[in-house]
């Protein structure tokens, strides 16, 4: 029975003229989906062409004119190298003992860090932003403890100068082993 009446209904409409409210509807549909798939092609096409310059002006060495121009500026512009280096001791008994295996870290612009050794000595490289007068050296434990915070002056750590920096921690009342 339905396939009769799809048959019969099918074939009514098959001979007829669509009619003009049809047509307007059918065309007014059409120009839409035409307008919208003509967009989104532009919009793809530039998006391809402007990809292709980039990659052809990044390949034929446009960097190195950016940089001439000083549009485009390197790390090296930027930023300074500065090297820490010190002893870290504690006071006992008017004695200065040197802590060994205190993690030492330069809290800045990248997470800079190095442990002391057997003797308290640390030396690590850092690169600093320009105009930068000052870091915090954070000393810490093996417990992750924070046992002492120093602000460190950037001009005497530069790497012209040789000379290592004393840092105290605490006094022999201190919850650091001796």
């Amino acid at each position: 029975m339905k396939n009769r009446f799809l048959k019969r209904f099918w074939h009514s409409r098959r001979g007829r003229n669509k009619s003009s409210e049809e047509q307007t509807l059918f065309q007014n549909l059409w120009e839409k989906i035409r307008d919208k798939a003509t967009t989104a092609l532009a919009i793809l096409v530039v998006g391809l062409v402007g990809s292709a310059l980039t990659l052809l002006f990044i390949y034929l060495g446009g960097d190195v004119y950016l940089r001439k121009y000083h549009i485009l500026k390197t790390e090296a512009e930027t930023t300074q190298q500065v090297v820490f280096e010190g002893v870290l001791y504690q006071l006992a008994d008017e004695k200065a003992i040197p802590l060994t295996n205190i993690t030492v870290a330069i809290e800045g612009v990248d997470d800079f860090a190095e442990v002391t050794d057997e003797k308290g000595w640390f030396r690590m490289k850092a690169r600093l932003p320009l105009g930068q007068k000052a870091v915090n050296l954070r000393f810490i434990d093996q417990d992750n403890r924070l046992i002492h915070e120093e602000k460190a002056a950037v001009i005497l750590n530069e790497i012209d100068i040789d000379s290592p920096v004393r840092y105290v921690v605490h006094e022999a009342n201190s919850s650091i082993p001796l």
